[in-house]
């Protein structure tokens, strides 16, 4: 299976880089995990109109059939467990099929 994080901004710092590449290492031996970084809106964007874009950006890079799992602050607390059954029962599961994580903006401006 592969893994595919949309998210918008660079990621900079590098104890977060670290971890990534630490839980990347943990995943490996069942999914390729691999990260897409758009552009993001520059702070004097209103909020509204920047998250627009950025959606926008995000749905550039989903292809049609495959899983999505939008992932927002302010959603469902799903465990892994939870999450792993909703994809493999799927009726439309195909292992060869990757799945998308699509993550908003994390914090308001």
């Amino acid at each position: 299976m592969k893994i595919i994080v949309v998210c918008p901004g660079k990621l900079k710092d590098k104890w977060l880089k670290d971890g990534i590449d630490e839980y990347k290492k943990r995943l490996s031996r069942f999914a390729v995990l691999d990260f897409i970084e758009v552009a993001d809106c520059p702070d004097s964007v209103p909020t509204a109109e920047a998250l627009k874009r950025e959606g926008e950006l995000i749905l550039s890079h989903i292809k049609p059939g495959e899983v999505v799992w939008a992932m927002d602050l302010g959603g469902e607390n799903v465990t892994s467990e939870k999450l792993s059954w909703q994809h493999y029962a799927h009726p439309s599961y195909d292992e060869t099929r990757s799945c998308r994580a699509a993550l908003p903006r994390l914090q308001d401006r």
